[in-house]
């Protein structure tokens, strides 16, 4: 997520000042649940500035009437739509609370916030302890084809997850604990553990309590088992951190999950919490194998060695058993080191089409040539779910965009050599059109209940086949007649089943009733058999369903699993995503029992007549469903009665105040350093933020107040705020040195300002205006011993200023840097006496970004083009300044009147009305390879390569080709993750600058925290000169 308006919060690792970038748009797995984890970035950077954002933004839509109710332990906190929502967890959470805090012996001094909000078409949830205990829960349900579809109450799963989290990360005993009392919530013992204990734990717990889970899931089986066999099991340093390598962000989960069911087997029950327990009172933290010893006698690094064997017994006896039967021979199409999913097979079955989600790309549609064997990508995709492919290859996807900013639903998408969404509110998942396009199905998820939905090309007259049910409904596929509907149910007792529904009598019948998981049914062309996913076998199989023997038959044998089919029009191909050490892959085999053409046979290099499957048989019980089936009754939410609106004086009160530490060069090779301290707060829906920072800097003997307050319940937001450097402790001792042949230049400024910003969100581009009016005393100053040029002036700046943010950037899993697209930033500004400014001038700016592709994966070229001009500018006015090396790591500057960074030139050295600079780079990556050390805290990423040439000026007046100053130079950045999961960048660049002006830098920049620079400098010049 790279270049989005930000917005001052605490978000995901708090509780570092983030620039918080919203919405989630780039970067982002929406199946992938994300927890805020405590106070880890804070620990490990300890001082760090802060100040108020250009963008700040609302997290959800303004349109949303918010209610809470009230109970022994919790506020939980709903919209409209989630009455029911909001009694059944009610109940969830104090049931959760009672069973949960005397095994983890933990109990929060306060209510714990729950928010409940349907804005997303996938399961997440999230916990936070600070600044207060928050969990958030997306009501919609998990795809049944995910890690997360072993469930039976969806509510009650993630609840129990999430509140595990809350209970450990806000267990503190002993020293740490008088934390709590000032300087307030900030410090969290809990957060300070490795991922997979983190996030194992919960997974242990939502497993235990439930019955459910993922301990308990064929589909974890199913990653381990495949890890097993290719000799890939992650260790317990990749366990602890994210791994880029599949699976992922799935590997602390699952890997911790049955990493700590082991340890609660193998020693005491509940053990794993009490190293949480032990670990409360830690002073010190990422005291890891000390409380491992505390409490097993041995270090988490033997432990998860010995559990490491266990796993591997264990999967290599079902391998065997596997193997023993005959595995499926199948071809795969796709690259293996890309996943790829949802084939579809052309109408004259000469191309397959699928989605390639590859790491280093990003998401594309691909169609494959049988006859050429090449693949070809057509366009770019997001977060697709579903593919239909017409008679006359029109194809149509269900993929994600946002409503009204701040909602992101699956809407339909239809390619036809461009990629557009035709929908808007459509929440539709699983479209599958007839062969003639005349007609669609899909299926809708509102405030956590379904509808079967047929519909037009248009997608707008539709019909409701089945209506505002709690059963599950899910992979909708029509029939080749367009008849029928085959779809997957899963009901209240959590069984996942298939169905077929006729369209035209509304007839249904539930074809399976087992304990297995029915999923990703697909059609035979003769419409007489069903080919679906199930787990059988304790392996995700492709099986046939025979309508006129009512009989499964297993079609497949393999060791990772097998999903998605799709049937050739003549009936004699499979094509399935089957899951690999790599993730998942598209592929293909012979049709059991079907007799291969001349050309089929070449292509797999097998016979003309492959034998029919010799797996096993069953008859299957089916069942009619009536209209009562998939009605339930609705819940009586009289017990909400209490309910009353949201207060967001629960929660809004500042609980921690901060140091923080401030750098900034006040002129050429001299820094000056401030220490000083913030406090932030917001409610749990962030309708009111805020922010007081106030730092000391010791040269200048300066102090420097911020106040900031955001009001977000509307659209747009408001915000209003104060800041004030021009408060002096003792004498001002500007120019702060003796004798010197530089312009010395200092503004001052003292102001308040009221703005109001308006997102607009795509999922493919962001954009945002923000207007404000900002009222300001300016304090002048300028000094150059040499020319006894001394002038000070004190003058008002009343200013409307507009901004306007555009970003369309990509960035992918192993991205540098922002990837294919652009940035622009324009910043205008009026000053006018009728404003109460002194003086009437005009200003502005502008930054722009060009990604393109470099001649390999992840390389990026950079054009960056920035401009500036002041009109009618009253002579004491700072003017722009060029010069600098470029800070932090976007190089942007912090204030539209800083330095603008020209690299390989000093700071402070050249000032114009009219500002021009170029800059071409080209970013290449060195080594992209996770690497950590057992369970130390720590692991590198990425080492990559920047080699630039700056161009630029500032002048007044004409300007002459002899202003340019060119420069050019290098920069080594890295990015390592500390303390698990804080990502940090830093950089050591060399500049030279080629005009005399120009000198040799030596620079530096951690994040956009602290920079600084080592110079050897050139020729010295009078400014005047």
């Amino acid at each position: 997520m790279h270049g989005t308006f930000t917005r001052w919060a605490f978000i995901h690792y708090g509780p570092k000042i983030e620039k918080r970038q919203y919405p989630p748009v780039k970067n982002t797995t929406f199946k992938k649940k994300l927890l805020f984890i405590g106070l880890r970035l804070w620990i490990l950077l300890l001082f760090i500035s802060a100040g108020p954002a250009v963008f700040a933004a609302l997290l959800y839509d303004p349109s949303l009437h918010w209610k809470t109710v009230q109970t022994e332990h919790f506020y939980i906190h709903y919209h409209q739509g989630l009455e029911e929502t909001a009694l059944s967890m009610k109940i969830i959470a104090e049931d959760v609370h009672s069973r949960l805090a005397p095994r983890i012996r933990w109990k929060p001094w306060e209510r714990t916030h729950v928010i409940l909000i349907d804005n997303l078409d996938d399961a997440n949830g999230m916990a936070m302890p600070f600044p207060v205990n928050r969990v958030e829960i997306y009501v919609s349900r998990p795809s049944l084809n995910s890690s997360l579809n072993n469930f039976t109450n969806w509510l009650e799963m993630v609840f129990t997850h999430e509140y595990t989290h809350i209970l450990t990360l806000d267990m503190i005993r002993g020293c740490p604990a008088v934390t709590r009392y000032f300087p307030g919530r900030i410090w969290f013992p809990g957060s300070f553990q490795p991922l997979w204990l983190i996030e194992g734990n919960a997974v242990f717990h939502e497993s235990r309590e439930t019955g459910r889970g993922r301990n308990n899931s064929t589909y974890t089986d199913m990653v381990l088992r495949t890890e097993v066999n290719a000799g890939t099991l992650k260790s317990i340093s990749q366990a602890s951190h994210f791994p880029r390598s599949w699976p992922m962000g799935q590997v602390p989960y699952l890997y911790g999950g049955l990493f700590t069911q082991y340890l609660n087997r193998t020693y005491t029950e509940d053990s794993v919490d009490e190293v949480y327990r032990e670990n409360a009172d830690n002073v010190i933290p990422y005291l890891i194998n000390k409380n491992a010893r505390d409490v097993y006698g041995r270090s988490f690094i033997d432990l998860y060695r010995d559990w490491e064997q266990s796993v591997k017994n264990g999967y290599r006896k079902q391998i065997e058993s596997i193997r023993a039967a005959g595995l499926s021979r199948y071809k795969i199409l796709s690259h293996t080191d890309n996943s790829a999913t949802l084939p579809r097979f052309s109408r004259t079955s000469r191309a397959l089409y699928f989605i390639r989600k590859s790491r280093t790309r990003g998401n594309s549609l691909v169609r494959y040539d049988f006859t050429s064997g090449d693949s070809r990508n057509l366009c770019r995709v997001f977060f697709p779910d579903s593919m239909s492919v017409t008679g006359s290859d029109d194809i149509v996807i269900s993929d994600k965009q946002y409503y009204r900013n701040f909602s992101l639903y699956n809407e339909a998408y239809r390619f036809r050599g461009a990629y557009n969404a035709v929908t808007s509110r459509l929440r539709g998942k699983y479209i599958d059109m007839t062969d003639d396009g005349n007609a669609a199905i899909y299926i809708a998820q509102n405030n956590g209940r379904f509808d079967l939905v047929e519909t037009d090309p248009s997608f707008k007259a539709k019909k409701m086949l089945i209506a505002d049910t709690d059963i599950q409904l899910s992979f909708a596929r029509l029939s080749p007649d367009g008849r029928e509907i085959v779809f997957t149910i899963k009901d209240r007792g959590g069984y996942t089943d298939l169905a077929i529904m006729n369209r035209i009598t509304g007839k249904c019948t539930r074809i399976t009733r087992d304990a297995y998981n029915d999923i990703d049914p697909a059609w035979h062309p003769a419409g007489d058999r069903i080919i679906f996913s199930s787990d059988r076998n304790g392996v995700y199989n492709l099986h046939e369903y025979d309508r006129n023997k009512e009989t499964v038959t297993r079609l497949t044998n393999v060791i990772g699993g097998a999903f998605s089919p799709d049937i050739s029009t003549d009936g004699t191909i499979i094509a399935f995503a089957s899951y690999e050490k790599n993730g998942y892959a598209i592929s293909i085999m012979p049709y059991p029992g079907s007799a291969l053409k001349g050309e089929q046979a070449a292509l797999f290099d097998s016979p003309e007549t492959v034998p029919a499957p010799a797996y096993e048989s069953g008859k299957q019980k089916t069942e009619a469903l009536d209209a009562g089936f998939f009605t339930s009754r609705r819940e009586e939410t009289r017990d909400l009665a209490g309910s009353k609106s949201y207060n967001a004086f629960n929660s809004v009160l500042p609980q921690v105040v901060l140091p923080q530490l401030y750098s900034k060069e006040i002129y050429e090779g001299t820094m000056d350093y401030a220490l000083g301290f913030y406090t932030l707060g917001n409610d749990v829906l962030y309708r009111h933020s805020y922010f007081i920072s106030m730092f000391y800097f010791f040269k200048q003997k300066q102090l420097n107040l911020d106040l900031s307050y955001t009001f977000s319940a509307l659209y747009p937001d408001f915000t209003v705020g104060y800041s004030d450097d021009s408060i002096f402790t003792g004498k001002d001792d500007f120019p702060w040195e003796g004798e010197h042949n530089t312009l010395l230049y200092r503004e001052l400024n003292r102001s308040g300002y009221i703005s109001v910003l308006f997102p607009f969100v795509a999922i493919s581009r962001i954009q945002a205006v923000n207007l404000a009016y900002i009222y300001e005393k300016s304090f002048i100053d300028t000094n150059n011993t040499a020319s006894r040029y001394f002038p000070h002036y004190e003058i008002m700046q009343a200013r409307i200023q507009g901004a306007w943010l555009f970003d369309n950037t990509r960035s992918h899993v192993y991205s540098i840097s922002p990837e294919q697209g652009r940035k622009l930033l324009i910043i205008a500004d009026i000053f006018n006496r009728a404003l109460a400014s002194d003086y009437s001038y005009y200003r502005a700016a502008g930054n722009y970004s060009e990604f393109l592709p470099g001649f390999m994966d992840n390389h990026v070229t950079k054009v960056r083009l920035r401009g500036g001009i002041y009109i009618n500018k009253p002579d004491m006015v700072n003017s722009f300044s060029l010069g600098q090396y470029t800070r932090g790591e976007t190089g942007d500057p912090e204030d539209i009147r800083d330095e603008w960074g020209l690299r390989g030139y000093p700071a402070g050295r050249f000032y114009g009305d009219r500002l021009m600079a170029a800059t071409l780079e080209y970013r290449f990556p060195l080594i992209q390879f996770d690497a950590a050390y057992n369970t130390f805290p720590v692991m590198f990423r990425d080492l990559w390569l920047t080699c630039f040439a700056d161009y630029g000026t500032v002048w007044n007046g004409a300007l002459s080709v002899g202003d340019l100053k060119p420069s050019a130079g290098v920069e080594l950045h890295t990015r390592i993750t500390l303390g698990y999961a804080v990502d940090l960048k830093a950089f050591i660049g060399y500049a030279r600058g080629f005009s005399p002006e120009g000198e040799n830098q030596v620079y530096f920049a951690v994040g956009t925290i602290f920079a600084g620079s080592l110079k050897n400098s050139g020729k010295r010049l009078d400014y005047f000169q």
